[in-house]
């Protein structure tokens, strides 16, 4: 047989950025152990045990910045729009809108929250070893981090509107409501009901039943997030490699990335996955089954029709235990993101705030127009990026609910293009242009 070679094209800038890496932390060992420098001339890594005290003290300088933002977006927030009715300064009219004064606090919760997220970030990254910071920098994932920056401001930014927007619609509820709930009454069976429903709440009701439904729907996070120990985290998750190294498990790193959900940090929240998914292969040699010849042999059964391919997975050298309890905790990740911050945080208020634009167009001034055109603008913007800032696959019902956000993001943008353009000011995906119901 011919010799075969392989060749590939790097750039000298990555080569040599991987190199250094390489030279400074070394390729591992056996069991885990730091090994040895690659190249010639690079001074040998020093390897210090990790002790359990070290791990507590990262795993609570991690969790302090995410508990600090979080008590501001779910505490302050909520204060910040009783405080809107409360002072008239900040009170919204239907002629201006929302007050402007209202920006200069939300200013101060984007600030505090790119300070706890830089925090958080750092206390995330010290949590994963050398090799694996290489990992995910070839990747792109450590490159990623700005971009979820922006799309936790979007969360926050998101959040905000989501609150106070039933402050707008109790203000500015002269004929919206009536003409909403006349529209569901040609609805069949549940028509009525649901116009009768809504009479009654109206549609600053409505939405501020969506904002309860979003803070229930996002409570077990915050008090899994105000509740976790690091003391238990860095003791019931650990990995013992060799007797000597010291690490959190994968499920464990789930379960912070859930916690930096819940604080609304999408760039900590992928970081921690991230190493998690990495540490979700953990080498078993198990002899009780042979080993490596063990699966030899069962590959060649499989090879041979003596054996079903299913078999395989019981021969294969890692730790099958660990790797479900990784893809246990993803499953219930990616399911608290796509109900609690797409579905119910989201799409939901999207459609509410799109139909009470062109229900309300006549009773809002221009300015009022203007800025809750924007903020219905902002929501299907974070709506369209938010179900790409996770690191686990979402399947079948992640791409069901991607499929209906997009759906919802330009059936919100056509709703305010022809809440103009329409002389009824009311748009339908099936007649188009029409008049208001009366």
């Amino acid at each position: 047989l011919k010799p075969f070679t392989f060749r590939c094209t790097l750039h000298p800038s990555a080569f040599r950025s991987a190199a250094m890496e390489l030279a400074r932390s070394g390729l591992p060992g056996a069991n885990g152990t730091p090994g040895f420098p690659i190249l010639l001339g690079a001074p040998k890594p020093q390897f210090t045990p990790m002790r359990l005290s070290d791990l507590r003290h990262q795993i609570e300088g991690l969790l302090a910045p995410l508990r600090a933002h979080a008590c501001l977006l779910w505490v302050g927030l909520p204060i910040l729009a009783v405080m809107q009715m409360a002072v008239p300064a900040f009170r919204p009219s239907c002629d201006s809108g929302f007050s402007d004064w209202s920006l200069l606090v939300l200013s101060a919760v984007v600030g505090h929250r790119l300070w706890m997220e830089s925090k958080a970030w750092y206390a995330a990254k010290a949590l994963a070893s050398g090799p694996e910071l290489l990992v995910m920098r070839t990747y792109g994932v450590l490159g990623a981090r700005w971009w979820l920056v922006c799309v936790g401001l979007l969360e926050d930014l998101n959040l905000f509107n989501d609150i106070t927007f039933p402050l707008l619609a109790f203000q500015c509820h002269a004929t919206g409501t009536p003409q909403w709930a006349s529209s569901w009454s040609a609805v069949p069976a549940v028509g009525q009901y649901v116009a009768a429903a809504l009479m009654h709440l109206r549609f600053w009701g409505a939405s501020e039943l969506i904002v309860l439904a979003l803070g229930l729907a996002s409570l077990p996070r915050l008090a899994s997030l105000f509740n976790a120990s690091p003391a238990e985290l860095a003791t019931c998750n650990v990995t013992a490699t060799g007797g000597q190294d010291q690490r959190l498990s994968g499920a464990t790193l789930v379960t912070l990335a859930a916690h930096a959900e819940a604080a609304g940090t999408p760039a900590v929240a992928r970081l921690c996955a991230e190493i998690g998914l990495q540490r979700r292969w953990v080498f078993d040699a198990k002899e009780d089954i042979g080993g490596a010849v063990g699966r030899e042999r069962a590959r060649e059964s499989v090879i041979f029709g003596k054996a079903p391919r299913e078999s395989l997975a019981e021969h294969e050298l890692r730790d099958e235990e660990l790797q479900r309890k990784v893809d246990s905790a993803g499953a219930a990740h990616i399911c608290a993101v796509l109900v609690g911050k797409i579905l119910v945080g989201s799409i939901l208020q999207l459609i509410l705030q799109a139909c009470y634009f062109e229900l309300a167009f006549d009773d809002l001034g221009g300015e009022a127009k203007v800025k809750l055109a924007a903020r219905i603008a902002l929501a299907a913007v974070y709506l369209a990026a938010r179900t790409r800032a996770t690191a686990f696959k979402p399947g079948a019902v992640g791409f069901a609910v991607s499929a209906l956000s997009w759906a919802i993001t330009v059936w919100a943008g056509l709703k305010v293009c022809y809440g103009f353009a329409c002389p009824g000011h009311v748009w339908d995906a099936v007649g188009g242009c029409a008049s208001a119901p009366a």
